[in-house]
């Protein structure tokens, strides 16, 4: 589904750094939260990382009762497993991984393997992460073939909320089955465009697309606080419809496809 030799950019650093801090949380825009890592050997801590404090040194957190780590440490999730299990859980994972196949069956093999090695030796405070539904590459590759048309484009725009412009994008085209460019809004020509507010800033996305080689088939725009709203809504598919209709996402075009993946989801959602 990704050609091998995808054409990147252009790049610049500010909007490829702002739309991965999107999604790690970094930034003022995600959710800050504090994550404490714990190495142990028989019940005896040799090393307790904290996300936002680093290596905490001396400690000796009692591993039976997270919770109470979790209070001492100032922290919001503990993870807790020996350093074997963990070198254990990245060879698992490296072995899964098919050389030779497409990029995004790597990734899906790379996800299932490290998910189930977590699942089986990890211990974490509150709860156990996310129990991940693995769908077979096969259907994947289906469903991506079916929903998004070769010869198309679609891009993603996180604008600022104080109408100063584009945070951060990101453009893909399509072309015989397979993801073929990677771009963000640097690739377009809005020079002299007029970003003061959010609706002057999609007019100019949009007039710029619309010239592209690749018609668009799917633009979606909304702002920074909504977007990071909509990653730990949980359910962001259903978020991202919501947010339409109130009119705090745009998406233009619409495709019919894609609104028939919006109900199918919320349907299988109910059962």
């Amino acid at each position: 589904m990704i050609h091998p030799e995808i054409m990147m950019g252009p790049f610049e650093g500010r909007d490829w750094a702002n739309f991965v801090r999107l999604f790690s949380g970094a930034g003022g825009g995600g959710s800050g939260r504090r994550l404490l890592l714990l190495l142990h050997r028989q019940g005896v801590v040799v090393k307790a990382i904290h996300s936002q404090r680093g290596v905490l040194r001396g400690v000796r957190p009692d591993i039976e009762h997270l919770d109470q780590v979790a209070l001492e440490h100032d922290a919001d999730t503990v993870i807790c497993l020996t350093p074997e299990d963990l070198g254990q859980i990245f060879a698992e994972a490296e072995g899964s991984v098919d050389p030779g196949a497409d990029y995004v069956e790597q990734m899906m093999a790379l996800i299932k393997a490290a998910s189930l090695g977590v699942r089986s030796r990890v211990r974490f405070w509150p709860k156990s992460p996310l129990r991940l539904k693995h769908v077979p590459y096969g259907l994947v590759e289906r469903l991506f073939k079916w929903l998004w048309p070769d010869g198309t484009s679609f891009g993603l725009f996180v604008l600022d909320d104080g109408g100063r412009g584009i945070h951060a994008s990101l453009i893909l085209s399509k072309e015989d089955g397979q993801i073929t460019e990677m771009a963000n809004a640097d690739a377009l020509d809005l020079e002299g465009a007029n970003l003061a507010d959010q609706a002057s800033t999609r007019e100019a996305v949009m007039k710029a697309t619309d010239s592209r080689p690749n018609a668009p088939w799917c633009r979606i725009f909304l702002g920074r606080t909504t977007f990071t709203e909509m990653l730990r809504s949980g359910r962001p598919l259903s978020f991202l419809k919501l947010c339409r209709r109130c009119g705090t996402a745009v998406i233009d075009p619409y495709p019919f496809r894609l609104r028939l993946l919006f109900f199918l989801g919320r349907v299988f959602a109910r059962k």
